[in-house]
């Protein structure tokens, strides 16, 4: 099953941004940060009345002022972890004038 503490701390060693996780960081000075948020429990396998796996999902959004490495970096972080993930938006956010991209993850797990 995913870890997300070892999720988190291999985003922050690998894009060498500073990462919450559920937090949303509102510091304008900053020049980059990342959210890795668990969103809830997808499909299960169920087997003999018992939960034998069950998908879990989340998503990692970064914010940054430039493009640099930052969305191959976390790419490499969630294939190096084997989970399974979408690139779903880049946007921009007019205030405070960040690249914000959002990835969906999926995970899963034995019980």
């Amino acid at each position: 099953m995913i870890n997300l503490d070892a999720m988190l701390t291999a985003l922050r060693n690998e894009t060498q941004i500073p990462f919450a996780l559920y937090g949303w960081q509102t510091n304008p000075a900053e020049d980059a940060w990342g959210i890795l948020t668990l969103d809830g429990q997808e499909a299960a396998i169920w087997s003999d009345d018992r939960m034998e796996a069950q998908a879990l999902r989340g998503h990692v959004s970064v914010f940054c002022r430039t493009l640099g490495g930052i969305p191959d970096a976390v790419q490499t972080v969630l294939d190096g972890l084997g989970v399974s993930w979408t690139f779903e938006t880049t946007d921009y956010e007019p205030d405070p004038r960040l690249l914000h991209y959002t990835w969906a993850w999926r995970e899963w797990g034995d019980l």
